[in-house]
């Protein structure tokens, strides 16, 4: 069973939210890496750990992104991609509001979980 958008309407927003989805997850995969020498110096991170932050984000996009893909799939790709917008969301909020080295990497951490459904 497949679910095509066939009102033109509907077809216009779907596109809008995927160049919104495409754009917000590739802005934040650049975003982060021109930013990250300022971030390990606010959090007195050495060069090493502080690539930490770029890391775990790609590991646990990586890592989902293949069991978030087979459930949409399977009928719930409007959830997993609402879900998705939210997770990302509350992931980078928890980002700005980070106070330590490790609730950052944390907070890259659901960020990525959001990516993957994305």
């Amino acid at each position: 069973m497949t679910n095509m958008v066939t009102d033109r309407k509907d077809q216009l927003v779907l596109y809008v939210v995927m160049a919104m989805a495409f754009f917000l997850d590739g802005l934040d995969g650049t975003i982060v890496t021109v930013a990250l020498p300022e971030i390990g110096k606010s959090f007195s991170m050495s060069t090493s750990d502080s690539s930490w932050v770029v890391t775990v984000y790609f590991m646990m996009m990586a890592g989902l992104i293949l069991v978030f893909g087979k459930i949409a799939d399977k009928g719930a790709i409007k959830k997993v991609l609402v879900g998705g917008f939210i997770i990302f969301a509350l992931g980078s909020l928890l980002c700005a509001l980070s106070y330590s080295s490790t609730f950052l990497l944390i907070s890259r951490a659901i960020q990525g979980i959001g990516s993957a459904m994305l």
